[in-house]
This record gives C-alpha cells, sequence and structure tokens, in this order.
C-alpha cells in the first residue's frame, strides 16, 4: 500500500484533538503523561511506558473485536486510563480528564458503557499480569571501572551512575522470545575509531565547531524524546486512515511501540556489555593510545548538549528512530512521502524555541536523528549507525512476529 500526503503538515502535541481514532488518542495522551512526568523518565523507561498502554490497548481492542464500535472505544479506553493511571497515579485527574473526552464524544448508552468498562478493565488487569515478573524491575548494581582506554567513565556536569542495568534481564514484548546481542564497538585504537574522534572533536565542540548551520539546527531539532517523537510522527503520517478500525489501529500501535522498547533492550544490553566511553571521556583522555600516535587530548572541549548518563555504544536515539520507522514504513508500504513532511519540535536547550525539519522520506528522518547525536558531541558516530541497523532489526522482528501470542 502506497500513502500520500495531501498538504506539508505542522504537528505537536497541543494540537492533537480527538479525530476518530481512539487508539491515536489515548497513544497522544500516553505522550502527554510522560512529558509532564516530574523527574522526567530514562528512554527505556519512557519506551516500557509506551508498550505497556500499546499492549493492554490491544488486549482491549482484541476482547471487544465483535462489540459495537462504542463499546470497543469505551473498552480501549479503560485499558489505557488504567494503565496510564497505574503508572502515573499522580496524575489521576488528568487522566481522568481524557476518559472524560471519551465519553463525550462517544456517548454510550448505559449498556454499552457498562460492557466496555467490563472489557477495558480486564484487559489491563490481565496486562498487569503477564508483565509482573517481566525483569524490568531488577536491581543490578554498576561498578566504576578504573580509566583506560575506551573505558567509561562519569560524565560532567552531573557524573552520573550509567541507567537501565537490568536491560538483559527485561522480557520482550510482542511475544518476542530473544533479542539479538550486538556486536561490539571498534577497536579504540585503530583507524575507524580515530576517524570518529577527530569527527566528533570537530563537529560536536560546543564552542570552535566544524558545524554547518543545518548540522547545528539538526542537533538541536531531535534533542525531544525519542519516544514521544517518533509516536507523534507516526501519528502524523498514518492520520485518520486506521479511525475506522480500532482493532487495526491498536496493532498498528502496539507493533510500534514493542518495536521501539525491543530496540531500546538491544541498546542497553550492548552498552551495558560493552561499558563504552563516551566522547568527552576520549577527549579528555591525555595518555596517548592510538596506533597512529596521534593525540586529541583537549581537556577543555565541551558537546554542545550535556552528555546523557549512560555509555556511548549503541546509541539510543538511533535504535528508537529506525525501530519506529521501520514499523511505519511496513504499516503504509513505503518510505517516501509523496509531499514533504514538515515536523515542529520545541527545543528548550539554549532558548533555541521552535525548530521545523522538513523530510521527503522515513530514512532521512532516521539520518537525521542518528547523526545529531554526533552533532551535539554524546555520541560517536559508529554508535547512531550501528544503533539504526539495530532499531530496523528490533521492527523486523516485532512486524514479522505480529500480534499473536504477545502477552507471554
Amino acid at each position: 500500500m502506497k500513502f500520500t500526503l495531501a498538504f506539508t503538515t505542522l504537528i505537536t502535541l497541543a494540537t492533537a484533538q480527538y479525530s476518530g481514532d481512539v487508539v491515536q488518542f489515548w497513544n497522544y495522551r500516553t505522550s502527554y503523561a510522560l512529558n509532564a512526568s516530574s523527574p522526567r523518565l530514562g528512554s527505556l523507561h519512557e519506551s516500557y511506558v509506551g508498550a505497556f498502554v500499546a499492549t493492554a490497548v490491544l488486549a482491549a481492542a482484541e476482547d471487544a473485536k465483535r462489540e459495537s464500535r462504542e463499546v470497543q472505544q469505551l473498552a480501549v479506553s479503560h485499558a489505557a486510563h488504567d494503565a496510564l493511571t497505574r503508572i502515573f497515579y499522580a496524575q489521576y485527574q488528568r487522566i481522568d480528564a481524557y476518559f472524560k473526552e471519551i465519553e463525550n464524544a462517544v456517548k454510550p448508552s448505559a449498556q454499552q458503557a457498562a460492557a466496555g468498562r467490563r472489557i477495558g478493565e480486564a484487559a489491563a488487569a490481565k496486562v498487569v499480569k503477564a508483565r509482573a515478573d517481566d525483569g524490568f524491575a531488577t536491581y543490578v548494581p554498576y561498578e566504576f571501572q578504573s580509566p583506560a582506554p575506551g573505558v567509561y567513565q562519569p560524565t560532567p556536569p552531573n557524573n552520573p551512575i550509567p541507567a537501565t542495568q537490568q536491560a538483559k534481564f527485561v522480557r520482550p514484548f510482542g511475544g518476542i522470545r530473544s533479542l539479538p546481542v550486538w556486536k561490539g564497538p571498534p577497536d579504540v585504537r585503530g583507524r575507524e575509531f580515530e576517524t570518529a574522534l577527530k569527527q566528533i572533536k570537530e563537529k560536536g565542540a560546543k564552542t570552535g565547531s566544524t558545524r554547518t548551520a543545518d548540522e547545528t539546527e539538526i542537533g538541536y531539532y531531535w534533542l525531544e524524546s525519542s519516544i514521544t517523537y517518533w509516536n507523534r510522527l507516526a501519528s502524523l503520517v498514518v492520520g485518520d486512515s486506521l479511525a475506522s478500525d480500532v482493532l487495526k489501529s491498536a496493532q498498528f500501535y502496539a507493533k510500534l511501540n514493542w518495536a521501539i522498547q525491543n530496540a531500546g533492550i538491544i541498546a542497553f544490553v550492548a552498552k551495558n556489555k560493552y561499558d563504552a566511553w563516551r566522547p568527552i571521556t576520549a577527549l579528555h583522555y591525555k595518555p596517548v593510545f592510538l596506533r597512529s600516535g596521534r593525540s586529541y587530548y583537549t581537556p577543555e572541549w565541551e558537546p554542545l548538549s550535556p552528555t546523557p548518563g549512560h555509555q556511548d555504544y549503541l546509541s539510543g536515539h538511533a535504535v528508537y528512530g529506525s525501530s519506529a520507522a521501520g514499523i511505519i514504513r511496513r504499516q503504509v508500504g513505503s518510505d517516501k512521502f509523496k509531499t514533504p513532511l514538515s515536523v515542529l519540535s520545541t527545543v528548550t536547550q539554549d532558548n533555541v524555541g521552535d525548530v521545523t525539519r522538513t523530510f521527503k522520506s522515513l530514512s532521512q528522518a532516521v539520518k537525521e536523528n542518528g547523526d545529531s547525536r554526533v552533532f551535539v558531541g554524546v555520541h560517536f558516530n559508529f554508535a547512531s549507525d550501528e544503533g539504526n541497523k539495530a532499531g530496523e532489526v528490533s521492527a523486523d522482528l516485532v512486524w514479522k512476529k505480529g500480534t499473536s501470542d504477545y502477552l507471554s
């Protein structure tokens, strides 16, 4: 199936009204809840929330598929409401208000409302039970290793302990039994690493960089949470094409968020397995370690954006973006947009404000997303390039698996 967009479109979360696609509605509201959480969740936690809520919605849509459209909409809404309230209990009033929006739009009869409640609440409870022992809450301590070439060290300004050590214990979503363990990064003494080190020293610096104006804009633009951005982009691409079929919409958004979460698992397993240093650590490392004998020691070097609190390889931004694009591409049957697609992102860092980028294809967006991490100085290019490959593998696994046996 090919898809088209009738015009270049700008979208923000604030403008997303109920279009008749109840699943899309709750997908947006999940992003609202993530954006409103304080403190803000880490990326693997955000992707887990997205996958958890989407799974509850799918379970409700499947259980209500023979019911009237009103019952289906209410069932999905109860499932999403209960899943979100369980996670974001401090936001219960806001989540209740989202549910009221649907009630006001659907206007169910008392019988329909009762059936929707019964099915939706049961579906959410079923997913809670299925994921109760999925390993996500596993405690795993982390100890910094002695400084050495390639070894992760605390990164300024906050010097955090690397996040999400439990990734290898987390059960994938979507009925996927196992995920690939990604190959390691290049040898830090070799030519490939030296090329990447030189590139990020020049392109990722806060001051004195060789970035073009466009590269700087790309860097800032993609700072938004990958989880909320790619869900937003997916909704823009599919538009209201799934609004008439609650189950098909639920299947799409479930696959989207399963692929994103599973890609995050692949990334964080690699991060913890290889414990690879960040660019700022490599550029602040004084002893000569490259086989070429060259030194790139630059103690005053700072990245354009503060370094996230976990290891370099693989890039989470890259795996999330390419996994989402992989599902969107398979859903709509094309990588290219017939009409250029413009998407706005509000950048809070450095008072940048609203930035709009225009894309001709999903591949272009994926490439920009990965490259942006070099332009802000937080990832070597190979972390993003390999992350893009890993995300595509995650999407392919989810797409082939479909929706069968997804609660196991």
